[in-house]
This record gives C-alpha cells, structure tokens and sequence, in this order.
C-alpha cells in the first residue's frame, strides 16, 4: 500500500472506507470528518505532513489544544475515538508502521445515567394523539411503534411496508451497520398502524410508495419530523423538557428489565452488539430499587422498627 504526501488524503481515504465497507450511519460520518478534519489542521498547519510522521507528542499536542478550547471531557473522548479508529485502519492497511494513536488516553468520565419515563408518562405520551386526523392517527402510530419496538429513530423513519408482518405482529428494523433485527409490535401498536394505514389509502396520501411513516406531502418522513411528532406530544402530555425518541427507546428498555427480563434479550431487542452497551439499564433499575427500599424496609435510612401491634 502506497503512502500518502499528506494527512488528508490518508483521512479521505477513511472515511471512503467506512462508508462503503463499514456503513457506517451519516451522523457517526459526520462526526468522524469534523474530528479527522481538526486534526489535520492542528498537524498540518505549516505544511503537509504524511502519516507515517506523526507520532504520539504530534497527537498529545493536538489534545492539548482541544482542551484549551474548554471542551468536556467527553467531548474530547469522542474525538480521540475517532484518531484511534483512523489510525488502526492506517496500521492494518500498512499506510504507517506503528500505530501512534494506541498509547493516547483520556481522562476517565462517569458515564451518565440514560433519562427515561415512568410508565405512567408514557402512558401519557401515547394518549396525546387525541384526533382522528390523518395526523393523529400517524403520530399515535408512530408513538406506539417506538414504544413497542424500542427502535432507533432512524430505524423507525427507514421503515417500509414490506418490514412489517402484522399476522406475526413483527417489525424489521435496519440498524447500524445495517444489521437486522426483528421487534415484536403489540396489539395497540398494531391497532394503531391499520388505523393510520387504512387512513392514508382513504385520503391517497402515499406518494413514496415503501415508506411506513409519511410526511404531510406523502414522503418518507425524515428522523426531524418524528423527533418533533413526538416533542409536540410529549409537551401536550407535561412531560420532561427534552424528551426525545431515544429517551422513549431507554424507556423500553428499562420497564421491560424492571418486568423480569434478562439483560440478553434486551441487548438483542435494542440491536446492541455488546452487553456492555446494555448494562447501563442494570443501574436504572437497582436505583429504583433502591428508592423502594428506602421508602417501605424498616430499617432503611437509619429507622429502627417499632413495636408489634399489641405488643
């Protein structure tokens, strides 16, 4: 494998490679080409510099530099996440001899519980659609199916009609890396679909002809549009400022480990390729938990019994 004159042909390269062999999403693209580009401009300020020269102080410095911009901690871990992958790819494709980007380290960060709903809020968010519009009747869909699912946003905006197998009350979502995963719909979830479906045929609304979801036009409706379906209801229902799909998909999560299932068949049901991306939800159940034992165990929090009744 050839080397490349500068820094930023290597970069390109990358990010052609992950989006063709790793299909990887647009938003982890993008963040990659912000990252890589910043690094380029660090490192190659004066002149061009291949990357077979930088080494690991060429890399520090650059890290330094993020930081004197003041941004957190996980900011920069994000950013030194993508100087690692760039690198591995470089060594493995023999465009560098040693991989300088192994010895970077970041300052550890504690990891932030994921927000999620009580079921009564989301029982709330599902009752917000309350018309029977061509409008309600797609958001109630819609709110019901990533509550059912636990699908990504994304997952649920690529939905055709052809993932959907009401008979055996399945989705097929798309996940990252195009993976595929199929999500049980329940009954209201179903009910909810042939309503909007049935909706949409009466009032020749489809104009894509695959897509679930559909915008005002009869379009795919795009990962925006169901993010603010369901900020609009969520604000309608009283709940928190910020509740997004993703909050609505750690919901799922959380109430169906709180309801005895096993840390495994979560990970398969949200798409996650290790556990390790699935046990956050463990520590939102033990704190809940938690709160049903200071609340009703006699001893908790220092209270001493008191006496048996006729005692």
């Amino acid at each position: 494998m050839s080397r490349a004159a500068s820094l930023l042909d290597d970069v390109e390269a990358f990010l052609h490679h992950q989006q063709t062999a790793r299909h990887l999403s647009p938003h982890t693209l993008r963040a990659y080409t912000g990252d890589l580009v910043e690094l380029v401009n660090t490192l190659e300020d004066a002149a061009p510099v291949p990357a077979h020269e930088v080494d690991v102080v060429a890399l520090r410095r650059h890290l330094s530099t993020l930081s004197a911009k003041g941004l957190h901690v996980r900011s920069v871990a994000r950013k030194v996440s993508a100087i690692r992958a760039f690198f591995r790819w470089l060594a493995a494709e023999g465009r560098v001899d040693v991989d300088p980007a192994a010895a970077l380290k970041v300052a550890k960060r504690g990891r932030p519980l994921p927000r999620f709903l009580t079921r009564a809020q989301v029982e709330a968010l599902l009752l917000a659609p309350k018309d029977d519009t061509w409008a309600g009747l797609r958001d109630r869909a819609i709110l019901e199916v990533l509550y059912s699912t636990g699908a990504r946003v994304a997952e649920a905006s690529a939905l055709d009609l052809g993932d959907l197998d009401v008979a055996e009350g399945t989705a097929l979502l798309r996940g990252k890396g195009r993976k595929e995963r199929l999500a049980g719909l329940g009954r209201p979830a179903l009910a909810a679909i042939a309503a909007y479906l049935d909706a949409t045929e009466r009032l020749r609304r489809r104009r894509h002809r695959a897509a679930v979801f559909l915008n005002k036009t009869g379009g795919r409706l795009t990962v925006r549009g169901i993010a603010r379906v369901l900020d609009l209801h969520a604000r309608t229902a009283g709940l928190p400022a910020g509740t997004s799909p993703h909050v609505l998909r750690h919901s799922f999560a959380t109430h169906l480990l709180e309801a005895g299932a096993n840390l495994r068949e979560v990970q398969e049901m949200l798409g996650h390729a290790s556990l390790a991306s699935t046990q956050i939800y463990t520590h939102l159940t033990l704190e809940a938990l938690k709160k049903v034992y200071d609340a009703a165990h006699p001893r908790a929090r220092g209270r001493e019994p008191g006496p048996e009744p006729g005692a």
